[in-house]
């Protein structure tokens, strides 16, 4: 009980306890840094104003992707709740976007190597489109609700993706779309704030 009142530990409703918040935020800033966690907010307030959904940023945990900030837009009746701390497949937009531009490439090869070989190759394939594109999208995660993301970088290369998440009714499929193109913007912006903008110049959608 002592260790769930500082964060260490989680209840669960049945009783039972998990990992609790403190480790993660630890592990945020470990991995991902924490310059990144404090300049994210305003731009991710803004993209949740402009688009109307909810925008999540995420940092590498290791294994799969960490969910660690969360701006839902308070001006919708109805938006996407997604939990901090919330650990993502490796098949969500985010993870893609991981898999494809993460510099140690060993580490990306031995997570896949985990995987059934036809799981593998897709997600090679997958990873390397949204890498390419510096956008990837997906509907996988959760039925009926869609995933567009976007890199975040510093000067060191990739740090962080950001995404904007709701129904798949009000994301279009586009990648070229108005919620497209400002998310892609404003990880442009961001990155250039962390130092990371020469990684966006010449990308479509990217105004820094």
């Amino acid at each position: 009980m002592s260790m769930a009142r500082v964060g260490l530990l989680s209840r669960a409703e049945d009783g039972s306890y998990g990992i609790g918040p403190l480790p993660l935020q630890l592990t945020t800033i470990a991995f991902g840094g924490r310059q990144v966690l404090e300049e994210a907010d305003a731009y991710m307030a803004r993209l949740a104003g402009e688009s109307h959904e909810t925008v999540v940023l995420s940092v590498w945990g290791g294994l799969e992707p960490v969910v660690v900030k969360v701006h839902e837009d308070t001006t919708a009746a109805v938006t996407v709740s997604v939990r901090v701390g919330t650990r993502l497949p490796l098949d969500a937009a985010q993870s893609l976007l991981f898999l494809g531009l993460l510099r140690d490439r060993h580490e990306v090869e031995h997570l896949l190597g985990r995987l059934p070989a036809a799981v593998a190759d897709d997600l090679r394939l997958l990873s390397r489109e949204a890498s390419e594109r510096y956008l990837s999208m997906n509907s996988r995660f959760v039925r009926g609700v869609r995933a567009i993301a976007a890199p975040v970088f510093g000067t060191d290369g990739l740090l962080a993706t950001m995404a904007v998440v709701g129904m798949a009714t009000a994301i279009p499929e586009d990648r070229e779309s108005p919620i497209a193109n400002a998310l892609q913007a404003s990880a442009a912006q961001l990155s250039e704030r962390l130092g990371g903008g020469a990684f966006w110049i010449g990308r479509h959608g990217a105004d820094l």
